[in-house]
């Protein structure tokens, strides 16, 4: 897990790589994220946190001013995780018109493979991505620079006509918005839902097809 610390302090066991103890600052991130999924990001107090971890509460605001900064630095390093898998599944293609097609069903895959493997755990996330802005202002940004590098490559080997990047990253992350923001993918997945609380049977399969034809619709409008 990434830093998400938002003070200045240096942690003093901040060991990295496999295997290495985690830092004070991952601790305390652990901490929040299992107390927000039992009883919710209002639950996330950080007295309970110090007595989870054996510390004292001032040890906590070394690392994060307020619970404000400890949330939205739960968000952030949650959306990392995405990101990074995003990422990692664009890189792997080798055309510019594979790697948006990779960036739209990725990011669709990956937050409903999230919302089914931990329901509670996903409403949690969905919940707090309403109030942790910083966190969902910044993951927008760093999700439309991978859209702006797909697209400059796309032009560079001439298989994208765009006039202007930054507006057509925009205007494509505004259009997979559905896909990405949790909050958006939770109310598709309850809407969905049949009796019993889980996805209906055909939700994939249909949330699938609409995620298709938007990259056809994406790339019928910006292809050479």
């Amino acid at each position: 897990m990434r830093d998400t610390a938002h003070s200045g302090s240096t942690d003093d066991d901040g060991a990295t790589g496999p295997g290495a103890t985690p830092s004070t600052a991952e601790r305390i991130l652990e901490a929040a994220r299992a107390l927000m999924r039992d009883a919710g990001a209002d639950h996330v107090a950080v007295t309970a946190i110090a007595r989870r971890l054996g510390m004292s509460h001032s040890n906590v605001y070394r690392f994060f001013p307020n619970k404000a900064a400890l949330l939205d630095a739960v968000m952030t390093a949650w959306l990392r995780e995405i990101e990074d898998t995003l990422a990692a599944t664009v890189e792997a293609m080798p055309a510019p018109v594979d790697r948006l097609a990779a960036y739209v069903l990725t990011l669709q895959d990956e937050m409903r493979r999230r919302a089914r493997a931990d329901p509670a755990d996903f409403a949690a996330y969905a919940a707090l991505s309403e109030r942790a802005a910083g966190a969902m202002t910044a993951h927008a940004t760093r999700c439309r620079a991978i859209l702006e590098a797909i697209l400059r490559d796309g032009i560079a080997r001439e298989a994208f006509a765009i006039a202007n990047v930054t507006a057509a990253a925009r205007a494509i992350d505004n259009a997979t918005l559905s896909l990405r923001h949790p909050k958006l993918v939770h109310q598709a997945l309850a809407t969905a839902a049949d009796g019993s609380g889980e996805p209906a049977g055909d939700a994939a399969s249909v949330s699938g097809e609409e995620a298709e034809d938007l990259v056809v619709l994406i790339l019928d409008g910006i292809r050479r």
